[in-house]
């Protein structure tokens, strides 16, 4: 298993930016579905997204991606009794959105 995203919620988004840029990190801009802006960076072959916290994405909320090798994910995760929230193909990978314990959201991606 790699990790592949990690979502940060922020509730000043400027000052976490600046923060993780220190750190060497290099970002650049993007938007969300909503058009919100957010940053993104490379953490080795790790995404890290910094999104603004609001009433709809609490902090708590953060968003982890792994990919699996493994030829069928939905078959996996049904075996594993694991519920998958929505499912979808994201550039011919095969992409299935479940909750941990906690409600944070998982995208598992697979073959």
């Amino acid at each position: 298993m790699n990790l592949i995203l990690l979502v940060l919620r922020c509730r000043d988004l400027e000052k976490t930016k600046e923060f993780y840029e220190k750190l060497g990190l290099k970002f650049e801009t993007d938007h969300d579905k909503r058009g919100a802006v957010f940053y993104s960076a490379y953490v080795g072959d790790t995404v890290l997204e910094l999104h603004l916290s609001d009433e709809w994405y609490r902090i708590k909320r953060n968003t982890l991606a792994f990919y699996l090798d493994i030829e069928d994910i939905y078959i996996f995760l049904d075996d594993a009794n694991i519920k998958i929230e929505y499912r979808y193909m994201d550039e011919g990978v095969a992409v299935a959105v479940v909750f941990d314990p906690d409600g944070r959201n998982l995208r598992i991606y697979g073959e």
